[in-house]
């Protein structure tokens, strides 16, 4: 095939083409002689081995991995990674012996020309391990035990699968197959290959329908996956630039732009409607086109975007957010950026009929005197569900600073003067978290221009709950991670919008003074609504089934039901 391919050749590069030894090559071209080929060798420079002119041979001899590679001639890497890499290359070799001069040179000049890199870009190679014994399986027909990797809780199965066929898109490889033992008729389901941990090929066969299409299934998963992808809708302004920008960060919404876009303002500026996957994906989506997009709707979105920019205007900023106030102690002034490093959720029950009695002892003799040594107090809430529960936030830059903040105020003359009031009012006021943020973009955001003046009246619309999580460990970087991508982005959506994330501190108590709830390990989310419909509205939304299901994953890593406080901020709250 090779001399028939590329003519003369002399035994060493037949030898080397081959990778064969040049003794082998003249064992072969005698076996090759006997056997009635036309090979006749030329001795001396230029010389060499090569067919008598006008002799072809036909397309014959194809073994059966051949032939079955045919179909990859023009995909050398997946067809090595399906360990058929050889047998694509002696088909090729025969596919083009066979053709006539003109056609063979027309083939390499095609294959000259073009070349097919199937994975995209800005991604590394897919690394499937088990992806021969997936393809022999499939070849053969026989039944797979596998232990895979899911994205849903148990994340880990064991199935026995049905192989049907394999596709590769955009690099990565999938199986198409069916869970053998549900009962009942079996829809083919899709596997990445490379989320196979574990694999055990079995004796028996595949029960592979007959006539079955894999491109059929693989079309109908596609078409579910981009229904299931794109849930939801968001209004949005566009620039010039934005327009031009956005189909290459959203694929998805450039039919959308092209048939929802209004006519061009005085600016040039555009409103339409387009799909997006989630609130959480959305925004960073639309940070990507940076001041060339502004979202309308939904505000849960337009939300979430104007805290990130807060907290990018934070982080890029210069500001003087944490002063020196003395060897010890750091005061933080107030503004827009994000506190506290360490804080304390204080829950007190007090004796019926003295809520506002505290709240006015409270915010106006008890807030400035903490603030002066360096603590900060986030916000003072009444309990929309007790009327007897009074609850608070106080942020520190650290534990040592904690120990000194506190050992100064409540050993200072301004508790000395208020504290008999104070106490008088109380039953308990021991139920305090110790917390910190889950994340380092997750604290409290508190409103720019600072608190109201003392005496201020009345009491701000907005209405914040805090939900606490119960687990029986420590909150991991897995819980966290599960957390942000199934159920923060469904909280979003409904409309409640998150303004903190907080887990367990779990440092020694530094003021054993005053107790805390050790031995619990806790998150906390705060979410803010405008109002009291608002978070009402919130709540009379259904679930749809993905949320109800999150929903009971979530209940699986709890010890209890979470906690839910419904609070309103007092006129002089920092949180408003």
């Amino acid at each position: 095939m090779l001399l028939q391919a590329r003519g003369r050749r002399t035994a060493q590069q037949l030898a080397a083409e081959l990778e064969v030894s040049v003794r082998t090559v003249y064992r072969d071209v005698e076996a090759l002689q006997a056997a009635g080929i036309p090979l006749v060798a030329e001795a001396g420079s230029g010389g060499g081995y090569e067919l008598l002119a006008g002799y072809r041979s036909r397309l014959t001899g194809l073994t059966t991995g051949e032939a079955a590679a045919l179909f990859l001639t023009g995909l050398p890497g997946p067809a090595a990674e399906l360990g058929l890499g050889a047998a694509v290359a002696t088909a090729q070799l025969k596919l083009q012996a066979a053709l006539p001069a003109e056609l063979r040179a027309r083939a390499d000049r095609v294959r000259e020309r073009f070349h097919l890199d199937a994975p995209g870009w800005y991604r590394d190679v897919d690394d499937a391990p088990h992806l021969t014994a997936v393809a022999t399986a499939v070849w053969e027909q026989r039944r797979l035990r596998v232990r895979y990797r899911r994205w849903r809780q148990p994340e880990e199965v064991e199935r026995v699968l049905d192989p049907y066929g394999l596709v590769l898109k955009a690099g990565t490889w999938y199986l198409v197959a069916t869970v053998h033992g549900l009962g009942g008729p079996a829809e083919p389901r899709t596997y990445r290959v490379n989320q196979i941990l574990e694999l055990e090929p079995l004796t028996e066969p595949t029960e592979r329908p007959d006539g079955f299409d894999l491109a059929a299934p693989w079309q109908t998963y596609l078409a579910g996956f981009s229904a299931r992808l794109q849930r939801d809708v968001a209004e949005i302004r566009l620039s010039a630039r934005g327009r031009e920008r956005l189909p290459r960060v959203l694929s998805a919404a450039a039919d959308a732009l092209e048939r929802t876009a209004s006519e061009p303002d005085q600016h040039g500026w555009v409103t339409a409607t387009v799909p997006i996957e989630s609130v959480g994906h959305a925004c960073d989506t639309f940070l990507r086109l940076a001041a060339e997009v502004e979202v309308l709707s939904p505000p849960a979105l337009r939300e979430q975007l104007s805290a990130t920019a807060r907290r990018l205007h934070d982080l890029y900023v210069p500001d003087t957010r944490c002063q020196r106030a003395g060897p010890t102690v750091r005061v933080m002034t107030t503004s827009s950026a994000g506190c506290c490093p360490v804080l304390e959720l204080r829950q007190y029950t007090l004796h019926p009929g003295q809520r506002d009695v505290l709240i006015d002892l409270f915010d106006g003799q008890l807030i400035e005197p903490q603030e002066e040594l360096g603590m900060r107090v986030l916000g003072q809430f009444r309990d929309l569900d007790d009327p007897n529960r009074f609850v608070w936030l106080r942020g520190f830059a650290d534990m040592s600073s904690r120990h000194a903040g506190l050992t100064g105020f409540y050993g200072g003359p301004d508790w000395a003067a208020h504290k008999d009031a104070a106490n008088a009012t109380m039953v308990d006021s021991d139920d305090v978290l110790l917390l910190r943020p889950a994340w380092p973009d997750s604290a409290f955001l508190t409103t720019p221009g600072g608190r109201p003046p003392v005496n201020s009246a009345g009491r701000p619309p907005s209405l914040f709950t805090v939900t606490t999580y119960f687990l029986g460990q420590p909150v991991d970087e897995e819980f966290l991670d599960f957390f942000s991508r199934r159920v923060e982005p469904l909280l979003t959506a409904a409309g409640s919008t998150r303004v903190a994330a907080l887990r367990t501190e779990i440092a020694q108590n530094t003021f054993p003074a005053l107790p805390v709830r050790e031995n619990e390990h806790v998150f906390v989310r705060f979410a803010r609504f405008s109002s009291l419909d608002e978070h009402t509205a919130y709540g009379e939304q259904p679930m749809r089934a993905p949320a109800r299901r999150d929903e009971d994953e979530l209940q699986q890593r709890l010890t209890r039901q979470p906690q839910q406080l419904r609070l309103q901020p007092t006129a002089r709250s920092l949180l408003r």
